[in-house]
């Protein structure tokens, strides 16, 4: 028989670099990595009407809030990118910042229809 007496093989993530990281450790190369792909990491605060919205909208459309607020955010951001990309456009070809920024105001934020 061996002099070895067989360990129990170890739980939870296994460590890098030598030992165990931290939490903030593991999120510093997770930012570190979300950067390399030109992506960033907010956290933001919902709260009133708009949460009001979001969870109005998950129970009506059978998501979970917070796929609904990802398909919030990213229309949003949708609509943002198309009217910057356009603004930018009018500029270059030679469009006054005055009208660029009317341009940008009527169509960043369109007004809501009328309900009768």
């Amino acid at each position: 028989m061996s002099d070895k007496t067989k360990q129990p093989s170890r739980r939870g993530r296994p460590p890098k670099f030598g030992k165990p990281m931290s939490a903030a450790e593991r999120k510093r190369l997770s930012r570190e990595k979300l950067a390399k792909e030109g992506a960033k990491e907010y956290m933001i605060k919902i709260e009133g009407i708009h949460l009001n919205a979001i969870n109005q909208l998950s129970e009506t459309s059978g998501i979970e809030p917070r796929e609904v607020l990802t398909l919030v955010v990213t229309n949003a951001m949708d609509r943002l990118t198309g009217v910057m990309n356009r603004a930018q456009k009018l500029l270059d070809s030679g469009v006054s910042e005055e009208e660029v920024n009317r341009f940008i105001t009527d169509n960043l934020y369109p007004q809501l229809p009328d309900i009768g």
